[in-house]
């Protein structure tokens, strides 16, 4: 997967029910309109790598700091791909309509058994307004 329309028909973890992972990533989807093309799971971020493994999830968002230690765990015994929302961000001018989210981008490089070349990750993430 390299784009968030690669998604499609794939199992997609967005995070446990009720935390802000999960909220961010429901408003995104049905933002963009991609809501009804992915298979939504929701698992806490422990659980990823065992449900990637067992093929109960094709991916999962981390909405969140980077480093994080669930995308250390994947990393270490799979290459990775961080997929890239922004174009789907800008289309679907979702940053426009949540100013209370921001842009963040993370590179693949930073993962070292990951291949250099898996792209980049732009995320929304919420921020407190002063």
């Amino acid at each position: 997967m390299r784009t968030a329309s690669d998604l499609k028909g794939k199992t997609f973890a967005i995070g446990a029910p009720g935390s802000g992972s999960t909220m961010a990533m429901s408003l995104f989807l049905d933002h963009a309109g991609m809501k009804n093309d992915v298979r939504i799971r929701m698992e806490g971020h422990q659980d990823y790598p065992s449900q990637l493994l067992d093929g109960k999830i094709q991916a999962f968002s981390r909405l969140g700091s980077v480093p994080a230690a669930v995308v250390d765990e994947v990393a270490a015994s799979r290459p990775i791909n961080l997929v890239d929302f922004g174009p789907e961000l800008d289309r679907s001018k979702f940053l426009d309509k949540y100013p209370f989210s921001i842009r963040s981008k993370a590179t693949s490089a930073r993962f070292t058994r990951a291949p250099r070349s898996s792209g980049t990750s732009s995320t929304s993430r919420s921020r407190t307004p002063r």
